[in-house]
């Protein structure tokens, strides 16, 4: 993640009247996944209360909300019982509003963590075509300020690929915890 999440003020006002809805209560006691999002709802409701709390808790606690809300999505039983009440399904509804709320900024945040990835890659491949020109890397030899200029870009692109290829194991790392899940 580049930076924490935020939360809106209209954001905050719907974590916490969830947190304290008596039909979310109620049938959090029925069913276990109403349970698991009412404890992810009321956790950061606390945890966006209070004035001094770790930037990786929230974002800790936004993605097992994310992760229980898709889970509520996909189960066709807890969908059924959603659309067959319709106090549960505005309770349902609010829950989406604070999901996309959170939803979109990641997505920002990863659409720009691939723009980066882009421009690096792009950096990359200039160091690659340069060094593998004769021509430009006899006039950076000859040139003491070209040759520690060039020296410092190779460092950058050194840089780069450790850092792509950090990115690619984290990738390949969420895949397989989705494949387990």
């Amino acid at each position: 993640m580049l930076k924490p999440f935020e939360t809106s003020q209209k954001t905050k006002e719907s974590i916490n009247n969830l947190s304290s809805d008596e039909i979310l209560i109620n049938i959090s006691k029925k069913y276990f996944e109403f349970g698991e999002i009412l404890n992810n709802i009321k956790n950061l409701s606390r945890g966006l209360a209070k004035k001094r709390i770790k930037e990786e808790k929230i974002n800790k606690l936004v993605k097992e909300f994310i992760f229980n809300v898709t889970e509520i999505s996909a189960d066709k039983h807890i969908m059924m019982i959603i659309k067959s009440d319709k106090k549960l399904a505005e309770i349902y509804n609010e829950f989406v509003d604070v999901y996309r709320y959170y939803k979109e900024q990641i997505d920002k945040k990863h659409n720009a963590q691939e723009e980066i990835i882009r421009i690096e890659s792009n950096f990359k491949k200039e160091i690659e075509n340069t060094s593998n020109n004769s021509d430009i890397m006899k006039k950076i030899e000859d040139n003491d300020k070209l040759t520690s200029f060039y020296n410092r870009l190779v460092d950058l692109y050194n840089s780069y690929k450790k850092k792509e290829e950090l990115y690619n194991e984290m990738k390949q790392l969420e895949r397989n915890k989705q494949e387990t899940i």
